[in-house]
């Protein structure tokens, strides 16, 4: 328990003849981590690497095979920016004071606290569901759909900057606070 690994890949080149699926219909991950200890700690680093056919370098470079053993303490950094493929470790890596945290696409839940100067750059098919708490201070959100078809896709105090943003439910944005910063730039309700 509470085990540390470091893995550093530095100038290396993924590829594969053909993109290769898994039985469920996903690209075959370059680096799959599965966790066999209770909350390992796992740093994973790639610097200057790229990708051929096969790997889609920046949406399944990365797989947690096993999350709901706890991988709260996964940290996957690519040339600087944090990179996240959970919502526990979209919370950890939004904890950090002016981190750059890029989400890969898929559903998450907003995290409920996020750290100044933060900005958190979501790719094409980032969705955050259910009711979200968007009192992120001074953070900025780029390319995220936030979604509730069945209510509020946000709620309570609005204090941020959203760029390239969609909200959609049945209320959107219904009975929300506009905190000290609250900013939305070409975004769609």
């Amino acid at each position: 328990e509470g085990v540390a690994v470091d893995v550093n890949f530095t100038g290396c080149e993924f590829s594969s003849s053909k993109k290769a699926m898994t039985g469920s219909g996903e690209p075959i991950a370059a680096i799959e981590i599965s966790n066999s200890v209770n909350n390992p700690v796992f740093n994973v680093n790639i610097e200057d690497c790229t990708s051929k056919r096969g790997f889609a370098y920046d949406e399944y470079i990365c797989r947690v095979k096993n999350d709901a053993k706890s991988m709260k303490n996964l940290k996957i950094t690519v040339d600087g920016a944090i990179v996240t493929v959970s919502t526990n470790a979209l919370k950890a890596a939004v904890s950090e004071a002016g981190a750059t945290v890029n989400v890969m696409a898929g559903e998450y839940t907003f995290p409920s606290a996020v750290a100044e100067g933060v900005t958190i750059n979501c790719a094409k098919g980032t969705v955050f569901t259910g009711n979200s708490k968007l009192n992120i201070k001074g953070a900025t959100v780029v390319g995220a759909t936030f979604s509730n078809p069945s209510g509020n896709a946000v709620d309570q105090t609005i204090n941020g900057t959203f760029k390239n943003c969609t909200f959609t439910g049945s209320n959107a944005l219904r009975y929300c606070y506009v905190g000290e910063t609250c900013v939305f730039e070409n975004c769609v309700f």
